[in-house]
């Protein structure tokens, strides 16, 4: 479920591959159809950014529903624990 960069990204640190994970069920969400009509996991791609913010992205060669990977999104993710949360918003451009 997890592109090969976001693996390498995590360096099996297991609270952040929680937080991916609960990224790419915001965005699926947010876009409006889960993962159905073609979205899945791994079409997802979470990326860290230089600065260290994270951003979402189709994974190479991949489109999300809708167009939506043409929507301006915002990401806010964290973890406590075993615990991890995110929000995904997206405005059209």
């Amino acid at each position: 479920i997890f592109t090969e960069a976001e693996i390498a990204d995590c360096r099996n640190q297991v609270a952040k591959f929680g937080t991916r994970w609960a990224v790419k069920e915001a965005v699926s969400k947010a876009i409006g159809t889960g993962f159905r009509e073609g979205l899945r996991p791994k079409i997802i791609e979470v990326v860290t950014t230089p600065a260290g913010s994270i951003r979402v992205t189709p994974a190479s060669g991949h489109h999300w529903p809708g167009g939506a990977e043409e929507w301006n999104w915002t990401i806010s993710a964290a973890h406590e624990g075993s615990l991890a949360v995110a929000v995904a918003i997206a405005f059209l451009p």
